[in-house]
């Protein structure tokens, strides 16, 4: 029985991704998730590099049951409710990344960190960077359903 040589994704499962239109849309997912953070006024509790406190939050958010503002509320529950689950998923696709994985992704997609900073950062080389990032970067995508978009970025 053969064994892995490492716990990232092989360059050649990797290489049948297109990583760079993956990456695109990963910088969008990142902004969406920031923005329906900010929509929810929880910036202060969680963001999009806080991987561990998504369920614990989400948990949290309480809809408003005043009489004045019910209606409003119930208009706006299956956007909050689609909301909520995607920052759910987006937590639990960072969730499923292993403990190298996290850090770069992270670094890359949300620090915005050169390449330079991440190796010094991480004590990595560039090869070994570019392995986790390709492999971080299609385990999130193939967890959050991002392959489906692929078309819409080329």
């Amino acid at each position: 029985m053969r064994r892995r040589k490492s716990i990232y994704l092989s360059s050649n499962v990797a290489n049948q991704y297109p990583t760079e239109t993956l990456k695109n849309i990963i910088f969008d997912v990142v902004d969406i998730v920031d923005s329906f953070i900010l929509d929810f006024g929880e910036e202060e509790n969680i963001d999009s590099s806080s991987i561990t406190k998504y369920e614990e939050k989400l948990g949290s958010f309480q809809r408003v049951t005043s009489s004045k503002v019910e209606a409003i509320c119930l208009n706006k529950i299956k956007d909050d409710e689609k909301k909520k689950e995607f920052i759910l998923k987006y937590g639990l696709a960072l969730e499923n990344l292993n403990e190298m994985e996290k850090k770069v992704f992270v670094a890359t997609f949300i620090d915005g960190l050169t390449n330079n900073v991440i190796i010094k950062t991480l004590g990595l080389n560039s090869e070994l960077l570019t392995t986790i990032r390709k492999s971080a970067i299609i385990r999130f995508s193939l967890k959050m359903g991002l392959n489906k978009f692929i078309h819409l970025y080329q």
